[in-house]
């Protein structure tokens, strides 16, 4: 997400984005796992031109960050903060991600934009899954061979050579690309429904080539 500031100055401009940008990382503190970091910061001159005479309307600053959520009930989400966590048990990814979204776009404001989202798959859960896949692949690749070559009347013999290739795959979200123009509370409390959001199904593809020997029945 981006926050982005107008002001007669850099150093207006400056101020009005840390003061929101602080506002947007403090309700985002309350969830469970949630960490947040700056990825990008710029601060740009606004200028126009009129009659060949350019002038100096103003400064624009933006700050980009990366939040990054935990889905509930992983290892990592169990570092919480009890007194702040409003995470339950309850909560799927993509509620814990709507409502993480509507908290910050309350604390943000006309300020905030929301760029991308995505639904990652747990590097240790993409491990698990990857071998899981592969030795149900190559379970697979045997009972396959051994119908093809009693079709034919042969026995399976030994496996000759295999090859076996993983293709982890994430879903995404439907596009989201908003500019935030969403009604708060005077304290910052989203007010109205929740973002409607479905977290698709992570899944882990592997595929088993193999040559094996076969033979005549005894």
């Amino acid at each position: 997400m981006t926050v982005e500031a107008l002001a007669p100055t850099a150093a207006e401009a400056r101020s009005q984005a840390a003061e929101t940008t602080q506002a947007v990382m403090d309700s985002l503190k309350q969830f469970s796992g949630a960490e947040t970091r700056s990825m990008s910061v710029s601060v740009h001159a606004q200028r126009d031109t009129r009659n060949g005479v350019t002038k100096t309307t103003g400064f624009q600053f933006r700050q980009s960050l990366a939040v990054t959520l935990v889905s509930p009930g992983s290892d990592n989400s169990k570092q919480k903060n009890a007194k702040n966590d409003t995470s339950t048990s309850t909560d799927t990814l993509a509620s814990l991600a709507s409502r993480a979204l509507d908290a910050a776009i309350a604390a943000g404001g006309d300020r905030i934009s929301v760029d991308n989202l995505e639904f990652e798959m747990n590097p240790e859960r993409q491990s698990q899954a990857v071998v899981e896949a592969r030795s149900r692949a190559l379970v697979d690749l045997r009972e396959k061979a051994e119908r093809d070559a009693s079709n034919l009347g042969l026995q399976l013999g030994a496996l000759m050579s295999v090859k076996v290739n993983p293709y982890p795959r994430t879903g995404e979200p439907r596009a989201m690309r908003s500019s935030a123009a969403m009604a708060s509370g005077a304290e910052g409390q989203h007010k109205g429904p929740s973002t409607p959001l479905s977290s698709p199904d992570a899944e882990t593809e592997v595929s088993a080539e193999g040559v094996y020997r076969v033979c005549s029945p005894s």
